[in-house]
């Protein structure tokens, strides 16, 4: 299994703060997992566990069952991130958020980091697409609301005047 003691010893998170990053981060687009990986550990750690939620634990998936849900997942979810779903369970597996069986025909999540893991006990798929949805959704109304205000400024800053034309003269 994959080496993840750099957040083997960080503070356990709660479902509701996992909740609450979650949104955050939905509010960005184009992360890279590479520039993740060192830039913002936490974060990666955050998005890759919320990618395996999509995946059972006691139920192995095919490779391509796997790629079904990853792509939900980026579809849904994970949107944020600047990836395609085989890129993702790759670095899902090597990461050991994802066990594979050694020939790939066997995908199963695997056990969350320490300070993870009682959060994902009280978490699902469905929670963490919720989030997800329910921030885009307020930021969209966000984003809205600000247009409507500028077009409102602009518009009271237009003056209109009428005034008859002027004819020019020929020579």
């Amino acid at each position: 299994m994959p080496d993840r003691t750099s957040m083997g010893e960080a503070e356990p998170i709660s479902a509701d703060r996992w909740l609450q990053r979650l949104a955050e981060l939905a509010r960005r687009r184009g992360l890279a997992v590479g520039t993740l990986l060192s830039a913002s550990r936490r974060d990666l750690d955050l998005l890759l566990a919320s990618a395996a939620m999509h995946l059972p634990v006691d139920e192995g998936l095919s490779e391509r069952e796997a790629s079904e849900r990853l792509r939900d997942f980026l579809a849904t979810t994970g949107a944020m991130l600047a990836t395609d779903h085989a890129e993702l369970r790759r670095w899902l597996v090597d990461l050991g958020y994802v066990s594979r069986s050694d020939r790939g025909a066997d995908y199963r999540r695997a056990a969350m980091p320490p300070w993870l893991r009682e959060a994902a006990q009280a978490l699902d798929a469905d929670r963490l697409r919720v989030a997800v949805a329910t921030a885009r959704r307020t930021q969209d109304d966000e984003r809205r609301a600000r247009k409507d205000a500028w077009l409102a400024r602009t518009a009271a800053a237009l003056e209109v005047t009428e005034a008859p034309l002027l004819k020019s003269d020929p020579d």
